[in-house]
């Protein structure tokens, strides 16, 4: 009988038996590969397709574009490209969230919020969100954070129904 010293990948290599606080996935994760728990940090080095499920204690990382899927981290998520969420499009995180874009997507972070461009999402975080970079847009939604929001533009000229809060939370005294 073996005992880990951590929760993670178990695998067998001749006779060595290592786990690994990391799961890497190779290949897109879709409804038909079925929705990815894990204990650890996930990083995916293809897409996640609309419909799938991405659950992970640590940080989720993925190399890939994410279409209308629901990514759940325990702390950061951090996508290299970005995520056309299609109005069902969902990240909720214990820590930070980043990536190139976000459209039509529901952000949830404890921290901060950080991308290049914001359209169409709502965000919600519990300290600031940073929309800088080539674009720096903020453009349709709700966008909330505690502490501060930054921008380059916010808005567009066919008046998109935008609204920026900052400030105290509800539940703060409660």
């Amino acid at each position: 009988m073996y005992r880990a010293a951590l929760t993670g990948k178990a695998t067998i290599k001749g006779n060595d038996l290592t786990v690994s606080s990391v799961l890497v996935i190779d290949n897109d994760v879709s409804t038909s590969s079925g929705g990815v728990h894990f204990a650890g940090d996930i990083v995916i080095k293809g897409n996640v397709l609309t419909g799938a499920e991405v659950w992970a204690k640590g940080n989720i990382e993925v190399d890939g574009c994410v279409e209308a899927a629901v990514l759940t981290a325990g702390k950061n998520v951090v996508l290299k490209n970005g995520m056309q969420g299609n109005g069902k499009g969902i990240i909720k995180a214990g820590k930070n969230v980043s990536g190139k874009f976000f459209e039509q997507v529901t952000i949830e972070a404890k921290e901060n919020v950080s991308a290049n461009a914001a359209m169409n999402c709502n965000i919600t975080c519990g300290d600031a969100v940073n929309i800088a970079g080539r674009f720096g847009i903020i453009v349709g939604g709700k966008v909330q954070a505690l502490r501060e929001i930054e921008a380059t533009i916010i808005g567009n000229m066919s008046e998109t129904r935008t609204v920026l809060e900052v400030g105290t939370a509800e539940d703060l005294y409660g």
